[in-house]
């Protein structure tokens, strides 16, 4: 995602879901751009990301988490994301859709969890451990 991205403070929707595109999107949310001065978020407005079905790669830090606290839709399926499913997705009061399906995640899945009010979570395919919160 380039960077002139960020200069978007009025973007809601954001949709590339079902192409070809590679990289690591998340990445210009891990505390490298300027915040907006009045929300500390790079993007405040922003609450629908669909990054399902590309070849994307990369992991949700902490960072990134805090970033899309407002999202109500985070689709990220089918992909190549890493790593672990941080604690911070409690932060993610807004959240309605959460699709990690089909992606390299590993980890257990945070006890947090419960504490959303998810109309639809799809975690299926992926390299999680242990037992449902």
């Amino acid at each position: 995602i380039p960077d002139y991205f960020s200069a978007w403070q009025e973007l809601i929707l954001f949709d590339v879901e079902n192409n070809t595109l590679t990289g690591e999107p998340l990445a210009w949310l891990d505390g490298t751009q300027d915040v907006n001065d009045d929300t500390g978020m790079l993007v405040p407005n922003l609450r629908f990301f669909r990054l399902s079905h590309n070849r994307f790669q990369g992991s949700i830090t902490t960072d990134v988490a805090r970033q899309l606290s407002s999202i109500q839709q985070l689709w990220m399926a089918g992909n190549n994301f890493t790593g672990q499913i941080p604690n911070e997705i409690e932060i993610f009061t807004e959240m309605e859709d959460l699709f990690l399906y089909n992606n390299h995640f590993t980890g257990t899945m945070p006890d947090l969890l419960r504490s959303l009010d998810l109309s639809r979570l799809q975690i299926q395919n992926n390299r999680f451990v242990g037992t449902l919160p």
